[in-house]
């Protein structure tokens, strides 16, 4: 199969995913459980990022 930039994302997405899971497992305690969130996360339709330009943080401006 293709390398293809989207699937570097998800894959991205999913290691994101599993690596929050983690440290909020590591940071309970043994018979503590997640809370559940107070209110449902905002469902996104329209992802326009055309005009967005995405930089690590430590990148200079001044090159």
């Amino acid at each position: 199969m293709a390398d293809t930039k989207r699937g570097r994302e998800r894959n991205g997405q999913k290691k994101r995913e599993q690596l929050i899971k983690q440290e909020i497992h590591a940071s309970l305690g043994p018979n503590e459980e997640p809370t559940e969130p107070a209110e449902e996360a905002p469902e996104v339709t329209d992802t326009d990022l055309d005009h967005v330009s995405v930089t690590n943080g430590d990148e200079s401006l001044d090159r």
